[in-house]
């Protein structure tokens, strides 16, 4: 590998190893306060739209470490060696990083009148509108005024489903409350 080829591969370790830290502290984040949220909230549904992603990036993890362990002895000079090591490592910390980044943003939990979504609950009754997802990698927005939010495609429809139920019920229990005076 000529010196060009290091820079770029230590550049990319860095990189994933510092996606890996941050997706991490992320995560650990996400994961203490949909405790709290699921704590608060004993009647909420989950929605989770990771499972399939999640399971194609640990199988890119697992390529790539066994790849990282057979290709370099085939390599002839121990810099190619080191070299094609570091390369799969790198992207071993970025698939890694994806796992759990994929784990807090296609997951909701759905409530009567709230939602969790990547470490932050929201009210329905904020939601200003609901911009489905235009294009095959364009995320859907949700707006609450001045606050938006980026959702995957298929988290936005079962959002924009609930967030008509819960529509729905109010709107029954407006009529209800006007009957009853």
């Amino acid at each position: 590998m000529n010196i060009l080829s290091w820079i770029i591969t230590i550049i990319l370790n860095l990189i994933g190893i510092y996606m890996f830290f941050m997706n991490s502290k992320r995560y650990n984040d996400y994961r203490k306060k949909m405790k709290v949220y699921l704590d608060n909230h004993k009647d909420a549904q989950k929605f989770d739209n990771s499972k399939g992603t999640i399971i194609l990036e640990i199988i890119l993890i697992v390529v790539c470490f066994i790849l990282a362990v057979v290709l370099p002895a085939s390599a002839a000079t121990m810099s190619e060696r080191y070299g094609t090591m570091l390369l799969y490592t790198a992207i071993i910390f970025l698939a890694a990083s994806m796992v759990m980044e994929t784990y807090t943003t296609k997951k909701i939990f759905f409530s009567q009148d709230t939602f969790f979504y990547d470490q932050e609950a929201y009210k329905y009754k904020l939601i200003t509108k609901i911009v489905p997802a235009s294009g095959l990698f364009k995320p859907a927005v949700v707006s609450f005024g001045s606050k938006e939010i980026s959702v995957p495609k298929k988290v936005a429809a079962k959002l924009e489903e609930q967030y008509k139920l819960w529509k729905a019920a109010r709107k029954t229990t407006r009529r209800e409350k006007r009957g009853r005076r």
